[in-house]
């Protein structure tokens, strides 16, 4: 892993997430990007009013980032490289574009969707850019505190997944010599056959043979729910999912706050790129 970006829009769980992100960065010997997206200025016409100017925005953000930025060095050393970086538009189409440019292998964001409206909006931003980004996205609550990753698991729909989607999963897995549990929550109603189950089993069986890994399956009527309870009762460092339209990854995000809240209060979530869809 080379460079990581840390979306900021300076709420404290963006903050957090940069605190996260740079323990990340340690272990992975990878460069830091902190990077705001601006709003750009709105024009008034017949008025005497005078607006900074777009570049004047990106230069007074640009500071606060640099600020930060010594801040963490204070806190943490000068052992990550950390860039600062900031662009003007909309947030969403401006982080995929950069880390598009940037090559990007993982995007660090704060998500917390219960709260001020600052981090209700970063949280949206979190789920968008699971979708949209061309690589991985961790989401961190600013609950969550960095922890070394031994137990990460994998909650699985047994839809296939390529090498190219589960090659970061894996790389995570042996750069912090962690167990990979792969877990598929059953219910009554399955969208899988028994005959594609073990097809899919197999090639993951495949994919993942050269780390320690375990395969679980648990009964629960409510799969969010049972990733949860698994990820608690297990005391895994990480939940790792798929994005995909239709998927218990979709009904996660809408569902009550209580049970979204207990879900991401507890462990960061990695969101992998369906190189598929």
């Amino acid at each position: 892993m080379k460079k990581i970006l840390v979306p900021i829009n300076f709420s404290e769980v963006s903050n957090n997430a940069a605190e996260y992100a740079i323990e990340m960065a340690k272990r992975t010997d990878a460069e830091l990007i902190l990077f705001h997206v601006c709003y750009s200025p709105i024009l008034i016409h017949d008025s005497w009013i005078t607006l900074p100017t777009k570049d004047e925005i990106e230069d007074e953000y640009l500071d606060l980032l640099k600020e930060k930025r010594e801040k963490m060095y204070l806190d943490h050393g000068k052992d990550v490289a950390i860039k600062c970086r900031c662009s003007s538009g909309e947030v969403i189409s401006e982080i995929c574009r950069f880390a598009k440019e940037q090559h990007i292998e993982l995007i660090v964001i704060g998500m917390n969707t219960n709260k001020s409206w600052a981090e209700r909006l970063i949280g949206n931003i979190a789920v968008s850019l699971m979708h949209s980004a061309i690589c991985p996205v961790l989401a961190v609550n600013k609950e969550v505190r960095f922890t070394d990753l031994k137990r990460v698991v994998l909650a699985t729909d047994y839809h296939d997944a390529s090498e190219e989607t589960l090659s970061p999963l894996k790389e995570l897995i042996v750069r912090f010599k962690a167990k990979l549990y792969v877990l598929n929550v059953i219910q009554e109603l399955k969208t899988v056959t028994p005959t594609e189950q073990m097809k899919i089993g197999f090639k993951l069986d495949k994919s993942f043979e050269n780390l320690d890994y375990a395969f679980y399956d648990s009964h629960y009527e409510d799969i969010p729910s049972g990733i949860l309870h698994f990820a608690q009762t297990q005391k895994m460092d990480m939940v790792v999912m798929i994005p995909r339209k239709q998927s218990f990854f979709e009904h996660l995000f809408n569902r009550s706050s209580t049970t979204r809240e207990s879900f991401l209060t507890t462990v960061p979530l990695l969101a992998l790129k369906d190189t598929q869809q």
